[in-house]
């Protein structure tokens, strides 16, 4: 009986060795420190590849940008200066064809001054011949001292025109001429005239 009680005894500190073993097994099983190590959570938290991947897009991102800007101001800058010497071309070109314009405007003024120049020329030399031949005649009929006057006039030629040379100076000399044949031709139309009117009067007087 007393082998019995001491067998007994023998196995509960056995039980309680296997109760504190599985007691202090649940124990660091249960403890969260145990399961989360702390260097694992703050690999988790502060990842340098991760950073380093975040840092280069960013940057990417940063050199895009400045190229699109660069880019941009590059083509601004362009389309103003294309449009700037657009403009000075432009306007180059119209002051030229301002002045073609106005060149050929002089030249066709000074030419239609050369023309009335020589119609007062042909005018007046015809005048003339017709005086000389009232002149020469010697008819009594004849006012031969009206004619006498504008028989001595001579009607020269016109000078030659260049209008390309200086169309309004030479519009000038070419209208100054024209004035004065036009005068000769005057002269000579009174002349004739005159002649005319007494062979009239002289009719009348002697159908009275």
């Amino acid at each position: 009986m007393a082998r019995h009680g001491s067998h007994s005894n023998e196995d509960k500190p056995s039980r309680q060795t296997i109760d504190g073993q599985t007691t202090g097994s649940q124990t660091k099983t249960g403890n969260p420190a145990a399961a989360n190590p702390p260097s694992v959570t703050r690999n988790k938290n502060s990842d340098p590849f991760r950073d380093a991947v975040e840092q280069g897009i960013q940057d990417g991102v940063e050199r895009v940008n400045k190229h699109t800007k660069h880019v941009l101001t590059y083509s601004i800058a362009t389309f103003v200066a294309i449009v700037v010497v657009c403009v000075a071309v432009f306007g180059v070109m119209s002051v030229r064809t301002s002045q073609k314009m106005r060149e050929m405007n002089e030249i066709n003024a000074c030419r239609d001054t050369v023309a009335a120049l020589n119609a007062s020329y042909s005018n007046a030399f015809q005048l003339k011949g017709k005086v000389v031949d009232a002149f020469s005649s010697m008819d009594s009929s004849y006012n031969l001292e009206k004619l006498s006057a504008v028989y001595k006039e001579d009607v020269k030629s016109p000078a030659s025109f260049d209008c390309k040379v200086d169309p309004s100076a030479t519009a000038k000399k070419a209208k100054t001429a024209r004035v004065a044949y036009d005068k000769q031709a005057k002269k000579f139309k009174q002349a004739l005239k005159q002649y005319g009117a007494k062979q009239d009067e002289e009719q009348a007087s002697e159908e009275e």
